[in-house]
């Protein structure tokens, strides 16, 4: 991600309102009644999976001094470090949301991709095959797709009419920066590469393994090296290995030993799998400050998914999600790690899909009804009004009608 805040990121950001109620202009009254924990009966897929892939992943050589379990709660007088970011009130319990099949329509969801967002973005006729991932580049798009026959994978940058202006192999999804400027991915060798919105590439560095870009920051002076202060790239490894921060000037650091896996970042603070000695369950979540590496708060209940543009919030899912995808995205704090709301599909099958922020305000997310066949898009807002994003669009559960816009 881009340092577009200008230090007013999730370590500036959080910091500013330490020492405020970050709740109080919230509107109890008007958030939904809570809504049951949906379970469904579908085959075991999702963050869980690979969760417990990323853990039978780890070698005796990374257990724990004295083979602990490090799934036992911390204690915080003792074991872990006060954290840094933590606001000084702790967050009040509110309702979870759930999405109704009446709530109301609303505006159409920006940068969504779907036939009928023709004046926001672009529309499916436009997209290759296989398209899982689209964000704007300036004036441009940059998407990925993947060819599920051979598992190839491709980063695309298009021009607003639709056109390939750039197509290269990659072995994972891009990340983008804040700014919009700047994306990076590796490819099937390992290198980790970064190309700005008129198509221009440059080879950053060889990462000692297979790695994936989780997080870009800078702009196109990363690409002629005019400006490389700021850039700086967030690298996960497929491995027990911890995750790195590449410069650039293409040094490769790494972070911290206690992740892996890392799930999302921002700012100087990246979301990861603990390793842990467990292979029972899942392994718990850490937020790690990747200047030093030092954990700022461990979760065994959820996962995080993303961070809210400011920084502020986090999207989260249940450390078990059983099923097409998870019953239930929570917004936690991104301070604590701890859960504000859940948001629930109705109905007893149904699941949710990809959540994306709007802004640092709303959350944008899918969800499908498995006996009805519909498909629904809805925009939920911090203080619990909800509506539908889109009209429905009737499908099957590989279909995916909305491509959700990837944002930093």
């Amino acid at each position: 991600m881009n340092d577009d805040l200008n230090g007013q990121r999730l370590g500036a950001g959080l910091r500013d309102h330490m020492g405020q109620s970050p709740y109080s202009p919230l509107d109890l009254d008007d958030v939904k009644s809570t809504a049951s924990r949906i379970r469904r009966r579908r085959t075991l897929t999702g963050v869980a999976v690979a969760a417990v892939a990323a853990a039978a992943l780890i070698p005796a050589a990374f257990f724990t001094p004295g083979g602990e379990d490090t799934r036992r709660p911390i204690d915080p007088t003792t074991q872990t470090p006060t954290p840094t970011m933590a606001p000084t009130m702790a967050p009040t319990p509110r309702a979870d949301v759930t999405l109704r099949e009446d709530a109301p329509r609303g505006d159409d969801p920006a940068d969504w991709s779907h036939p009928t967002f023709t004046d926001q973005a672009l529309t499916h006729d436009s997209l290759p095959d296989n398209t899982d991932r689209v964000a704007r580049i300036g004036e441009r798009w940059v998407l990925s797709t993947r060819d599920d026959g051979e598992g190839k994978r491709t980063v695309q940058l298009l021009d607003a009419d639709g056109d390939v202006v750039q197509k290269f192999a990659a072995r994972s999804f891009f990340a983008i920066s804040d700014n919009h400027e700047l994306v990076a991915w590796t490819t099937d060798d390992s290198t980790l590469m970064l190309m700005d919105s008129q198509g221009k590439t440059r080879l950053l560095a060889k990462l000692p393994g297979d790695g994936n870009a989780i997080d870009v920051t800078g702009g196109a002076g990363c690409i002629d090296e005019s400006v490389i202060d700021d850039c700086r790239v967030v690298v996960s490894y497929d491995s027990p290995d911890g995750p790195a921060v590449v410069s650039g000037d293409g040094v490769v650091t790494p972070i911290s030993q206690d992740i892996t896996g890392v799930r999302a970042a921002f700012s100087d603070f990246a979301a990861g799998f603990e390793k842990t000695t467990t292979f029972e369950a899942p392994p718990c979540m850490r937020l790690i400050d990747v200047t030093d590496g030092e954990t700022q708060w461990r979760n065994c209940d959820v996962y995080v998914t993303s961070f809210s543009p400011d920084g502020r919030w986090t999207t989260v899912v249940d450390a078990q999600s059983d099923g097409w995808g998870p019953s239930r995205v929570g917004i936690a704090d991104a301070a604590t790690g701890k859960v504000y709301f859940w948001l629930d599909p109705s109905g007893d099958n149904r699941a949710l899909g990809t959540p994306t922020w709007e802004g640092s305000e709303h959350l944008v997310v899918d969800s499908y009804d498995f006996t009805a066949q519909e498909w629904r898009l809805y925009r939920v807002s911090l203080t619990g009004e909800e509506e539908q994003a889109a009209d429905m669009v009737e499908g099957d559960d590989v279909a995916f009608p909305f491509i959700a816009p990837i944002e930093p």
